[in-house]
């Protein structure tokens, strides 16, 4: 299974833009940055979306204390 979906799910946490969360993703990797991380982070947050996994926001949102922290057994 590619883990890409649960990583960028495990990540919406509603304080990033796009352009944000790409760029903060890039800096996780020590070295080369792979060429296409900007569209595959985008083709699978349009996943998510259309499946109703996560949602956009045009402004910052606040999660729910058990949808931010699910292993706080909540």
């Amino acid at each position: 299974m590619d883990p890409w979906p649960q990583i960028i799910f495990l990540d919406a946490l509603g304080q990033l833009t796009v352009s944000q969360y790409i760029d903060d993703l890039s800096t996780k990797y020590s070295g080369k940055i792979p060429e296409d991380l900007d569209k595959t982070v985008i083709l699978f947050l349009g996943d998510l979306a259309d499946q109703k996994i996560i949602q956009y926001s045009d402004t910052p949102i606040t999660l729910e204390s058990k949808i931010a922290n699910p292993k706080n057994g909540q």
